[in-house]
């Protein structure tokens, strides 16, 4: 639990998430504000009708004829047995009451009801003897209502346009982490290509002549020391290997790219594979694990434009970090190739069922220039096939799964000459 909370914490996504759940609260707090605000009015409305309906049973009792508001379309006051007493403009006696005691609406119009209690007007109106009297009013409430309508648009559009504000806040903070990161990134790389300049100039000399005359030497050398010789050579290669890598995640060298279609072209690069004992590499026409969403059609020719060279780099790295960890953690799962096709992008999917990856460990750190989880890595393989991946269009990604880890390799679709006979 720690861990995922942590894994959230450190997502280059929190921005986002954050400012969608604020904006979400916001909203959810200004409607319920809104909502108490509507509820105040309709209070304050009905106060309102029950001070007007006090003037005009003041101005009867007074038999006075009651002043009324523009809005008041009429009134009726009916006796204990329904019978109408007084009754103005489109006041009825036939009317039945909906909401006793208070207002309801009805064809537009505002109807408030209200029960009197004995004595009082009965003296006077009628002879009633004033057990039980009703007093109905008819308000033209379309001004009101206008009011309400006009500050409830205003309310709920300030209110939509702070949640977006806040969301965009927090894109905009995301975006600006992001920016902020590759600046951090270019800036690390400047200086790695400055130093691997000189680096590389001030090692490639002595190199060349530890090589020579590890050379000279091993012709003269005694038989019982040659093997000491292999180790020698072998090392001065890693170095030189390792200062082209660093070299390819600088600059990477533009290489021949060509069209490429990509199941003959993997095909052939599982068949010349020779996995560690014990592990196997199995090519999918799909993304393992993850049914057949996306899935392309099997008569669909998939084309990329690439160097070969790259592409077989960028999934030697991939491959052989998948068998690394499965065999870290004695899995005997083989590790899985797979493409999926989604509008113009094209994802290999290697997949493989080892230790996983750290879950508190941002993923895109592990792409980083010489940063490594593994005690004699050097760190360069994982940025090294972004650097190609990226120089060629396309993108470089790692998925966590419960056993387990997803390379996601995309590259721009293009459309190719291949017919599906052609293809081997």
């Amino acid at each position: 639990m720690k861990s995922s909370i942590k894994s959230i914490i450190l997502s280059k996504r929190t921005p986002v998430i954050l400012g969608f759940i604020l904006s979400c609260a916001v909203g959810l707090g200004g409607f319920g504000i809104i909502q108490s605000l509507r509820y105040t009015d309709q209070q304050g409305f009905s106060f309102d009708l029950y001070r007007l309906s006090v003037e005009i049973i003041d101005a009867l009792e007074s038999q006075i004829q009651p002043m009324l508001p523009e809005q008041v379309l009429g009134f009726v006051m009916l006796g204990g047995r329904g019978e109408v007493l007084v009754r103005q403009g489109v006041g009825t006696g036939t009317v039945p009451v909906r909401q006793p005691n208070g207002f309801w609406n009805e064809d537009g119009v505002v109807i408030y009801h209200r029960q009197l209690g004995g004595g009082g007007v009965g003296s006077v109106l009628r002879g009633d003897p004033g057990g039980g009297r009703q007093f109905l009013l008819w308000y033209d409430s379309r001004d009101f209502d206008r009011q309400l309508m006009n500050r409830d648009l205003v309310l709920f559009g300030g209110l939509f346009f702070l949640c977006i504000l806040i969301f965009l806040a927090g894109f905009l903070t995301q975006r600006l982490l992001l920016a902020q990161e590759r600046i951090n990134t270019n800036k690390r790389l400047v200086l790695l290509g400055q130093a691997a300049r000189t680096i590389s100039h001030e090692i490639q000399n002595p190199l060349a002549a530890i090589d020579l005359h590890r050379q000279l030497a091993q012709r003269k050398a005694d038989q019982g020391i040659l093997e000491h010789f292999s180790v020698m050579e072998a090392e001065t290669k890693r170095i030189r290997i390792i200062i082209s890598q660093v070299r390819s995640i600088i600059q990477p060298e533009t290489g021949s790219p060509r069209s490429i279609e990509l199941v003959s072209w993997i095909n052939e690069f599982v068949r010349n594979q020779v996995p560690p004992e014990g592990q196997s590499l199995l090519f999918k026409n799909r993304r393992p694990g993850h049914g057949h969403e996306n899935q392309y059609e099997d008569k669909q020719i998939l084309c990329c434009f690439i160097d070969p060279l790259h592409l077989q780099t960028i999934l030697q790295n991939l491959v052989s970090n998948g068998f690394q960890s499965q065999g870290e953690k004695g899995s005997m799962d083989p590790v899985e190739i797979g493409i999926s096709l989604k509008g113009q992008k094209i994802t290999i999917h290697i997949t493989d069922h080892g230790l996983g990856l750290e879950p508190t460990i941002d993923p895109e750190v592990l792409f980083d220039p010489f940063y490594t989880t593994k005690t004699q890595g050097t760190g360069l393989g994982l940025s090294m096939a972004r650097s190609l991946a990226q120089h060629a269009g396309g993108s470089l990604r790692l998925i966590a799964l419960s056993d387990g880890c997803i390379a996601e390799l995309v590259l721009p679709k293009i459309s190719c000459s291949y017919q599906k006979d052609d293809v081997s």
